[in-house]
């Protein structure tokens, strides 16, 4: 098992109700850590930051300790214990 932190911001922060939370993941991918939040949350989150294909919309970025991840790399970029991963939503702005 890997133990990873997610941490949401604005929107995502609203609808989970949360700053972020621990997670023990069986599967050591950012793409496994994403699944992982489909599977616990989903209603909630699905719509919400996802497409008709579980895959993140586009104007969603995700973050492995601090670095971007695109989305080709996320089923390869491997996660250990202690890693962080962010979800930062689009931001709005003028």
């Amino acid at each position: 098992m890997t133990r990873v932190a997610f941490r949401y911001f604005a929107s995502l922060r609203e609808s989970l109700g949360s700053t972020g939370e621990e997670a023990e993941l069986e599967g050591g991918t950012v793409m496994d850590a994403l699944d992982w939040l489909v599977a616990r949350y989903g209603d909630r989150l699905i719509p919400r930051i996802f497409d008709g294909r579980n895959r993140l919309r586009r104007e969603f970025r995700v973050l492995h300790n601090g670095v971007v991840c695109a989305p080709a790399r996320r089923s390869k970029e491997k996660v250990s214990d202690g890693d962080e991963i962010v979800i930062v939503p689009p931001v709005a702005g003028g």
